[in-house]
Parts: C-alpha cells; structure tokens; sequence
C-alpha cells in the first residue's frame, strides 16, 4: 500500500506495490526511487478559451495525468452530430492546449454545449467536461483581415454583440454623409458639397482637421444601432446643395456634410452650410458670406471666394484639408478642387475617404460623390455641363476587434 510505502516497508530493489493515490503499479527502482510502470488515467479540471460557432479558437486544458505525448482530445456535440478527435502535445503532465478543429466550430451552433474528454498516452480515458458555445458578433458585412473581424456598414444597421462577448480595443471608422453641390445662375459657379465628418479610433491614423485617433473602446454584450449618413442631395440653379446626414455608432457621432451654396449674384443661398466639413460658397457679384466651418476634430471649412463678379465660387471641406479658396480671375477651364480626404486601412487595405466637392470650372466635370466614402458634390456651373450641383456620397461606419 501506499502507507506501507511512506513507512519505509518493502524497499527493496524490485518491490512492486500499488499506489492508491496514483492509481498506479510502482516498482523501487535502481535509482533508489519509486517509478510508476502501469496506466494511469488522466484527470479534466477545467477548459479556458472561447468555443465560437463559425470560427477557429484554441482552448486550455487543465488537470493531471496528460503525459508527455500523443494526448487525444475528443468533442461530442450529439444534436449537431459533432464527434471528432484531435491529437496534441501537452505542454506539461497538467497543461495542454488545442486548437479545435474546423469539424467542430463548423457545425456547432450558439448555446450548445460541447462534452470534452481525454485520452492520454496510457490509454487511460478522462472524465468529461461541458464547454458551452459562444456565437459571433454579427452585423454590416463581415471581413478578415489577419487576426481582424470587420464589420463595415454602408446602409443602417445593428451591431449585435452576442451574451456572454466582450470586445476590448475596437477600432472604428465613422464618416458622415457628403453634401450636395450648390446650383450655377448668371454665369457663378456653385459651391462645392462639404464632406461628412471623419472619425477614427484606429491606432496611427488620423481624425478629421488634423486630429489623433480617439480611444479604442469596450464594447459589452447587446445590440448597438448603426445609422449612416445619407447623401445630400445637389441643387439646381438659385439653391444651396443639400446637407449630408450624420452616421452613429455607440454614442459616436460624425456630422454630415454642408451643403455647396448657389452661384447668384445676390440672395441668402450663397453661402456653404457647415457640418462634418463646410460646404464652399457659391460666387457673386455681391460681398461674400463668412466660411462656412467644419467640425473641430471632424473635418475642415468650406472654400470661400476672394474676388467679387469673377465667378469663381469656392471648393467643399475635405477632413484632411479646407476646400480651395479660388484666386481672382475668370473661372477657370478645369475644376477648383475640393478639401483632401484621408487616408485609413481599418479594412486592411489603404482608402482614402472623406474628400470635398469640387467647384466645376468651364471645362470641368461634375460628379457625385462616392457612395459608401462621404465625398462630396460638385458645384454646378451654367457656362459648363450642369447647372446644376451633384449629390453628394453616403457615409459609411466600419468597425474591427480581434475576438477574445
């Protein structure tokens, strides 16, 4: 017996007896030294580590008896007819990991729970421990990129974190809807549609008007609303372009884009609006309002002209730079360009988002602004192929973590 062993009994070289505690045959051997030579069962403690349905995840595996190689791990999920085994190399007798097999998170859905047990190198077999199932965040279209789960949101939506998830260090990308173009009259350009807001949590990147990145957040277990800025829609002669619409997520707001304001020799509808970034204002033969502004840490001001009864009219807000001031002159044959954009990889490649609405000039062209980007209208201008002013581009909101 074990105590007749600790007494000192029976040790002779060769003594063979049988440890109860173990629950093993010892012999004493040469080294003077108790060594265990028969099979012995390993013992499940406890399983750390998520088990999502849909996706890969690696577990921890504590107890006693895992033996140094060759320990068969097998999941039983009955309902989903789930029953797969994976061999892995224990870490220690008590700590091994696996990954769990495509099989199993493949096939498993939400709140089922998972039996798990051991075999180790003995052939000795466990008991059984219940390993629950978590679902996946879901909401927008999801992408990978690296260890990165995203979510972008080009129309609204809801971003639904499933019980029992914490996301820690969520990035984001929230850009307001763009503005519209103003519209052209009497040979004045329209101004060009402001942009939406730009604002980011992503580490390194930068926020509109020049600003760091926000603090990544934590986001518990729930449903989170989605809204994306609509696009604000152009104007034709005599009227300021539409305003874009603000996009939320989580209490985050970033402002719509203000609308591009009429090219007119006089009335109240020159002026850009302000927003995310500042519609341009329109040309006249008349004084000029004051710049249209833009939002501290979302984007920039809106152009404004600096000669009256040129016809130049100013350029939209962009969050990375103001709408171009056109210089004194007659209008020009190309485009007086819009505010910059910026440039953001939250989607694992480089995009540049968040550019202002140009002013058409007599040669120019006028275009929308890009759907799912924020950009910015174009003003029209009635010496060139539109008089009237382009809608702008819907905002968007993305959103990326690395599962716990």
């Amino acid at each position: 017996t074990t105590a007749g062993r600790d007494a000192g009994i029976g040790t002779a070289v060769g003594t063979i007896i049988f440890n109860s505690s173990q629950n093993q045959l010892q012999v004493y051997a040469n080294n003077l030294q108790w060594r265990g030579f028969s099979p012995v069962d390993p013992t499940l403690s406890s399983i750390s580590g998520t088990l999502y349905a849909g996706q890969a995840s690696t577990l921890t595996l504590s107890g006693l008896n895992f033996k140094q190689t060759n320990l068969q791990v097998r999941f039983i999920q009955a309902t989903r007819s789930v029953d797969a085994t994976v061999t892995v190399t224990p870490t220690s007798d008590t700590a091994a990991s696996v990954a769990v097999p495509a099989s199993v998170y493949n096939n498993v859905q939400a709140g089922d729970s998972v039996s798990i047990s051991l075999t180790n190198s003995d052939f000795g077999v466990s008991n059984t421990v219940t390993h629950t199932t978590t679902g996946l965040p879901t909401g927008g279209t999801l992408t990978t990129s690296g260890s990165y789960r995203i979510h972008s949101f080009t129309s609204s939506g809801t971003f639904v974190v499933p019980t029992g998830t914490t996301l820690t260090n969520v990035e984001y990308l929230i850009v307001g809807g763009g503005a519209g173009g103003g519209g052209s009259q009497q040979g004045h350009q329209g101004g060009g549609g402001g942009t939406g807001g730009l604002r980011t949590s992503v580490v390194g990147a930068t926020s509109g008007r020049g600003s760091s990145a926000e603090t990544r957040q934590t986001i518990n277990a729930g449903s989170y609303t989605v809204t994306v800025g609509s696009q604000g829609n152009g104007a034709g002669a005599g009227n300021r372009g539409g305003d874009g619409g603000n996009s939320t997520f989580n209490g985050i707001t970033a402002i719509g884009g203000g609308g591009g304001g009429n090219g007119q020799n006089n009335g109240t509808a020159r002026s850009g609006s302000d927003g995310g970034c500042g519609g341009g204002s329109g040309s006249s033969d008349q004084s000029f309002p004051d710049r249209a502004p833009g939002t501290a840490g979302q984007g920039y001001d809106g152009g404004l002209p600096t000669s009256q009864g040129s016809g130049r009219g100013g350029a939209g807000g962009g969050a990375g730079a103001q709408g171009t001031d056109p210089p004194s002159g007659g209008v020009p044959s190309g485009n007086t360009a819009g505010g910059a954009g910026l440039a953001n990889s939250i989607t694992g490649s480089s995009v540049t988002y968040a550019k202002g609405g140009d002013c058409q000039g007599s040669g120019g062209s006028t275009t929308e602004g890009t759907h799912g980007l924020g950009n910015g209208g174009t003003g029209g201008y009635s010496h060139g192929s539109d008089s009237s002013g382009k809608r702008g581009g819907t905002g968007i909101v993305i959103v990326r973590y690395i599962l716990p």
